[in-house]
């Protein structure tokens, strides 16, 4: 008898098939394709809100700075202008326009002692020293005063400036009375043959500081004997420091403040030349693409009003900012 031979059965190995592997292949590129669709719209979205963002932070940091410093500014010493000799309401869109807008930016003020007893304001040629009512509060320390001897070194930035009554008045020279209510004229002389409202400090004495001494001996020559021919009807007095200008250039797409340079009677816009040259200066914002200043005097009794515009733009969008600020022009 023979024995039986049992034969295993052959497994059937299973698979993909080549249609089937195509398929597959074609379905996850459709899914894939929809999907980074929705992906890329998403990221596209995020980088231009913070690229907006970006854009919204630098105009608002700059015009915020500006509004700062001219809520600092002199009463009445805000002048706008720009390259093509226009004045009071400037707009630059174009490259290679330059606007700018300029004052005198106050560090400390108070009020003179106008009558005795102590040491009054006597508005002559002897009187170049006077009482502070209350004393100053904004002064840095001793050590870091600025004072000095002689018209120039105030005008020249050498030395902190004192300002009586300015008015603004005459807006240039020459000046038919004789007696100048504009800073940026100067302290005036004979051979100018005016007087003007600001003189070099030469000393701030107490403690707290309560003494302010400045430099009259440079007006010697009749009429032209002391220096503030006009009295402040509230005792007013400021401590001036430097001047200010915001340069808004749209050939370099920038907005810059500039300080440290001499007062002149003309406002400075090119910065490649004196004084901005020479000056300290600070970028406030990039990419600029227009900007516009405009300023409105007001009154003695009104503020003035100072309004500020900055586009900036980046990759195809632009965004504009707009501000205004309100500068107390009461003298």
């Amino acid at each position: 008898m023979q024995p039986t031979t049992h034969t295993a059965p052959i497994a059937r190995t299973s698979g993909f098939t080549l249609i089937e592997l195509v398929i597959v292949i074609v379905v996850a590129g459709i899914i894939a394709g929809i999907s980074a669709g929705f992906i890329t719209s998403a990221m596209e979205g995020y980088v231009a809100q913070g690229r907006r963002a970006t854009l919204v932070d630098t105009a608002d940091l700059a015009l915020t700075r500006m509004t700062r410093d001219l809520r600092q500014a002199l009463p009445n010493s805000v002048r706008v202008a720009d390259n093509a000799g226009n004045t009071g309401q400037v707009r630059c869109q174009i490259p290679g326009q330059i606007c700018g807008i300029e004052f005198l930016h106050v560090l400390d003020g108070g009020r003179y002692r106008a009558k005795p007893p102590g040491n009054p304001l006597a508005f002559n040629q002897s009187s170049d020293t006077f009482d502070v009512l209350g004393g100053l509060s904004n002064l840095p320390p001793p050590s870091q005063y600025r004072t000095g001897t002689g018209s120039a070194q105030c005008l020249l930035g050498n030395a902190w400036c004192l300002v009586i009554y300015n008015a603004g008045q005459p807006a240039s020279a020459p000046v038919p009375s004789g007696k100048s209510a504009n800073a940026y004229l100067g302290p005036g002389s004979a051979a100018a043959s005016y007087v003007g409202n600001i003189a070099t400090i030469s000393a701030i004495t107490g403690t707290p500081p309560d003494s302010v001494s400045f430099d009259n001996s440079d007006l010697d020559s009749p009429p032209y004997r002391w220096h503030f021919p006009f009295r402040s009807p509230q005792q007013r007095f400021y401590i001036v420091d430097t001047p200010v200008s915001y340069i808004c250039d749209l050939s370099t797409g920038e907005v810059r403040r500039y300080t440290n340079y001499p007062i002149g009677a003309v406002q400075a816009v090119n910065p490649a030349a004196a004084p901005l040259n020479a000056a300290s200066s600070a970028l406030l914002a990039n990419k600029v693409s227009s900007c516009a200043f405009d300023y409105q005097p007001g009154t003695s009794t009104r503020s003035g009003l100072v309004t500020l515009t900055l586009a900036i733009t980046d990759s195809g969008e632009t965004v504009a900012l707009f501000q205004q600020v309100h500068v107390v022009n009461a003298p």
